[in-house]
C-alpha cells in the first residue's frame, strides 16, 4: 500500500517534466503526409504548441507537458483529435482522405493551400491525371483541348495562346509561382513549358493584376511542379513516340533522409520536323530538339521550411533551307534558333500558428535566345558559319522576382488577409535593341482582406501600389465576392483595374533582316484596363453520381492597347503602337458528370472582339467565334484501363487584309476539329503505365486563311494548325519504396 502514493507522486511529477514525444502520420496506404498541421494543448497550460510534419510525415515534440489536447489538420485530409498522454512515446496516426473529386486543392493566389469550393476567384484545375489521360508533353498540347482558349502556332516563335479574348501578353506565366520571362511579339511559347515534372495546372479567369502586377489582367496560368518525396526513395522513367517523328525521353528520381528531401528529372524531346506534302529539305513543322533538367531540395523542420529549385531548358529549333544546285555547288543555308531558359529559386517559410506564416521566394530567370545562319554543302554535309552579321543575332534577358507575404488564413474566422511585397528587376540585352542593353523595374506592395460578412457571403477586396522604372504606376484595385446561394449553387464576381506598362521589347527592340522590319517605339503609352468576370458555379454529389457546372461571363476593356502594326503601307516597316481602346466579352460554360467509372465533360465558349477596323469599312463593331469541347472516359476497374475521347471544334476567326488599292477587306480563317483518342493500361499493380492512341484523327493539316502575311513570314492563303493524324505509344514505369 505504501508505493501507491509514490507511484502516484512520481505521475504527478512526470506529468510536468517535459517528454520526447514523436508523432508519424500517414494515410490509409501507408504514406508519409507532410504539411500537417498538429496543435498540442497541455491541460495545464492555455496556450497551445504547434509544428508541421516533415516529408517523412514525422513531428518531433520537446519538454511538453503531458496530458495534452492533439489536433492534426491537413487540406487533403479530415481533421484528427485525440489526447496525448506521457507513456506514449511514439504515436503513429492515420488520416482518411476528404472527397476532393469535386472540391481540389488550390494554392495559386491564397494565403494557404484550400479547397476550391472555397476560392473567391473562378478557378481551373487540370490534374497530373489528366495530364495523362490527354498525353499532353507541353502546355500547349494539353490547353488545345480547353474551352474558351485558342492556341496558334509559328513554327519559329512557337506556341502562344488568347483566353477569353485576351491575348498572351495580358496572361501571367507562373512556374511555381515565379513569372515566365522571354516574350516574343510579347507571347510567351508555352510549348517551352513542358509537363514532365508537372503535378497539376491551376488556371484563373479573370483580372489578377492587384496580386500578380502587369501581364496579369486577362487571368493567370500556375504551373505547378510535382511535390517532394515523402519516401526513402522514388523514381521514374517516361518513354514517348508518335508517329509524325516524335521521340521523347525522361525521367526522374527523389530521396529523403531525415529532414531533407531531393529530387532531380532530366530529358530529351525530339522531334524530326513534318510536312503535309514532300517538299524535299522544306519542313513545315521544323525540326526542334529541347533537352531539359531539373534539381530540388527542400528542408523542413518544425515550423520552418527551406527550399532551392533549379531548372534549365536548351531547345533548338531548324529551318532548313531550299537546295541551290550550280554547276559547281549544291549547297542550302540553313537557320538555328536557339533558346536557353535557366531558372534558379531560393524559397522560405515559417508558420507562426496553425493559419498564419510567412513565406519569401527569390528567384532568378535567363533567357538566352541565337539565330544563326549555316551554310551547308550538299555533297559533303559540311557546315559553316556565314560571315555576315545580319544573318545572326542573340538576344538576352534576365530577371529578378522577390515575392514575400505574410497572411493569416482561418476558415472559422471573419477576418484573413495578406499583405505582401513584389519586386520584378528584367534587364536585356543585344543587337536587337537601340541601346544594345536596356532596363526596367517594378516594385509593389500589395495587400488583400477576406471577410465573412455572414454564413453565405465572402467579400475579397485587394490593392497594389507600385512603382514603375519608366512609366507613372496607378494605384491597381480589385474587388472579388463569393456567395453561395444554396449548398449547390456559388456566385463568383470579381473586378480588377490593370495596368501594363510596355515591355523593353516594345519599347526598344530594333530588328531588321531578311524576314523582319520592326522597330520599337518608346513613345508608347502604357495600358489601362477595367476586367469583370462573373460566374455561377453548381456542385453535387449522390452516391456514385457526382455533377459540376459552371456558367461565366467576362467584359474586358483596355485603353490605349498595344499592337504590332504596319502604321504606313507604303513600306514593310513594322512597329508597336497605342491603337486607343479594346474590349472582349463573352460567355463560358462546363459541365461534367461523373457516374460510377464513367465521366462525361463539355464545354462552350463564345467570344466577341471589339473590331479595330470597324471605322475603316462596313464592318461590324464586334467580331464573334465560337468553341466548344467534349471529353469522355470510362474506366474499366478490373482491367484497370481507361479509354479516354477528347474532341474541340474551334470556329471561324474573321481577319482583315490589305487589298491592292490599299482598302482593307474582311476575311473568315476556316474552322476546324480536333479530336484525340486515348486508351491507358495499368500494369504490375502501378508501376508500369501504358497509353496507345491517336491523335488528330480527322487529320487537320491546314486551314484556309486570306492572310497577306506577317512580320516573320510570307503571304499565302493557308494556316497550319497540326501535323496530321499520328499514332503513339507512351510508357511510364513508377518506382518508389513500398
Amino acid at each position: 500500500m505504501k508505493i501507491f502514493p509514490i507511484i502516484f507522486i512520481l505521475f504527478l511529477i512526470q506529468s510536468e517534466i517535459g517528454f520526447a514525444q514523436q508523432i508519424s502520420i500517414s494515410d490509409a496506404d501507408g504514406k508519409p503526409i507532410s504539411n500537417a498541421v498538429v496543435a498540442l494543448q497541455s491541460l495545464s497550460n492555455v496556450k497551445p504548441v504547434f509544428s508541421i510534419s516533415n516529408p517523412s510525415g514525422e513531428v518531433d515534440f520537446e519538454h511538453l507537458e503531458l496530458p495534452a489536447l492533439m489536433n492534426i489538420s491537413h487540406v487533403s485530409f479530415e481533421s484528427y483529435s485525440d489526447t496525448l498522454f506521457p507513456e506514449q512515446n511514439k504515436l503513429d496516426i492515420t488520416l482518411t482522405y476528404k472527397d476532393t473529386r469535386l472540391n481540389e486543392v488550390v494554392v495559386t493566389s491564397q494565403y494557404l493551400p484550400r479547397s476550391s469550393d472555397q476560392i473567391v476567384e473562378a478557378t481551373k484545375i487540370i490534374t497530373r491525371e489528366q495530364i495523362d489521360s490527354r498525353a499532353s508533353n507541353s502546355l500547349d498540347e494539353l490547353l488545345e483541348q480547353e474551352a474558351g482558349i485558342r492556341i496558334s502556332q509559328d513554327q519559329v516563335l512557337g506556341s502562344s495562346m488568347t483566353m477569353n479574348g485576351m491575348s498572351g501578353q495580358n496572361i501571367k506565366f507562373l512556374l511555381d509561382g515565379v513569372p515566365v520571362i522571354g516574350r516574343l511579339d510579347g507571347d510567351i511559347d508555352i510549348s517551352q513549358l513542358l509537363l514532365s515534372n508537372v503535378e497539376r495546372i491551376e488556371i484563373i479567369n479573370g483580372p489578377m493584376s492587384a496580386m500578380y502586377g502587369t501581364d496579369a489582367a486577362g487571368g493567370v496560368v500556375n504551373i505547378i511542379s510535382k511535390p517532394m518525396v515523402s519516401s526513402k526513395y522514388s523514381g521514374n522513367i517516361n518513354m514517348y513516340h508518335e508517329s509524325t517523328g516524335h521521340y521523347n525521353l525522361d525521367g526522374g528520381a527523389g530521396f529523403q533522409t531525415g529532414n531533407s528531401s531531393f529530387q532531380f528529372n532530366a530529358g530529351r524531346n525530339f522531334f524530326q520536323g513534318w510536312s503535309s506534302l514532300d517538299s524535299g529539305r522544306y519542313d513545315q513543322w521544323k525540326p526542334k530538339e529541347q533537352v531539359f533538367g531539373g534539381l530540388t531540395y527542400r528542408y523542413v523542420k518544425n515550423k520552418y521550411s527551406i527550399g532551392l529549385q533549379s531548372n534549365i531548358l536548351h531547345e533548338t529549333v531548324t529551318n532548313k533551307g531550299p537546295s541551290r544546285i550550280t554547276p559547281y555547288y549544291a549547297y542550302a543555308f540553313d537557320e538555328y534558333y536557339k533558346t536557353i531558359r535557366f531558372s534558379n529559386k531560393l524559397t522560405g517559410s515559417y508558420t507562426l500558428t496553425p493559419f498564419s506564416g510567412v513565406d519569401i521566394s527569390i528567384a532568378r530567370s535567363d533567357y538566352k535566345r541565337i539565330k544563326n545562319t549555316w551554310r551547308k554543302d550538299m555533297v559533303s554535309l559540311e557546315e559553316s558559319l556565314i560571315p555576315n552579321d545580319d544573318m545572326h543575332d542573340t538576344t538576352l534577358f534576365n530577371a529578378w522576382n522577390i515575392r514575400t507575404k505574410f497572411g493569416k488564413q482561418d476558415e472559422n474566422a471573419l477576418l484573413n488577409y495578406q499583405v505582401g511585397i513584389d519586386f520584378n528587376i528584367e534587364a536585356a540585352k543585344g543587337s536587337r535593341f537601340v541601346n544594345s542593353t536596356e532596363n526596367i523595374s517594378d516594385y509593389a506592395v500589395f495587400s488583400t482582406l477576406e471577410y465573412k460578412a455572414n454564413k453565405k457571403l465572402v467579400i475579397r477586396p485587394a490593392i497594389r501600389f507600385a512603382y514603375n522604372s519608366n512609366y507613372k504606376a496607378p494605384v491597381v484595385p480589385s474587388l472579388a465576392f463569393l456567395y453561395h446561394l444554396s449548398e449547390p449553387i456559388q456566385i463568383r464576381l470579381s473586378y480588377g483595374r490593370g495596368f501594363r506598362a510596355p515591355g523593353i521589347k516594345e519599347l526598344y527592340l530594333y530588328f531588321v533582316d531578311i524576314n523582319h522590319n520592326i522597330k520599337g517605339n518608346d513613345q508608347l503609352l502604357p495600358e489601362f484596363s477595367d476586367n469583370f468576370y462573373l460566374a455561377v458555379s453548381h456542385t453535387c454529389a449522390k452516391e456514385k453520381v457526382s455533377l459540376t457546372s459552371e456558367l461565366g461571363f467576362y467584359h474586358n476593356s483596355i485603353r490605349n492597347m498595344i499592337t504590332l502594326a504596319q502604321p504606313d503601307l507604303s513600306n514593310s516597316l513594322f512597329t508597336y503602337i497605342n491603337i486607343g481602346n479594346f474590349s472582349s466579352h463573352g460567355i463560358n460554360a462546363k459541365s461534367e458528370i461523373r457516374y460510377q467509372n464513367y465521366n462525361l465533360g463539355l464545354g462552350f465558349s463564345y467570344t466577341g472582339r471589339s473590331n479595330i477596323y470597324a471605322d475603316s469599312g462596313n464592318f461590324d463593331s464586334y467580331i464573334y467565334n465560337p468553341d466548344f469541347s467534349v471529353n469522355t472516359g470510362y474506366h474499366i476497374q478490373k482491367l484497370s484501363l481507361s479509354v479516354n475521347v477528347f474532341y474541340k471544334f474551334n470556329g471561324k476567326i474573321p481577319g482583315y487584309g490589305i487589298a491592292s488599292d490599299n482598302s482593307i477587306y474582311q476575311f473568315y480563317n476556316d474552322s476546324y476539329s480536333l479530336m484525340d483518342v486515348v486508351v491507358r493500361k495499368s500494369l504490375l499493380k502501378g508501376i508500369v503505365d501504358l497509353g496507345v492512341g491517336i491523335k488528330n484523327v480527322f487529320d487537320v493539316t491546314d486551314i484556309r486563311s486570306a492572310s497577306d502575311g506577317s512580320t516573320h513570314s510570307s503571304s499565302n492563303n493557308y494556316q497550319a494548325v497540326g501535323t496530321g493524324q499520328s499514332f503513339f505509344i507512351n510508357l511510364k514505369i513508377k518506382l518508389h519504396e513500398r
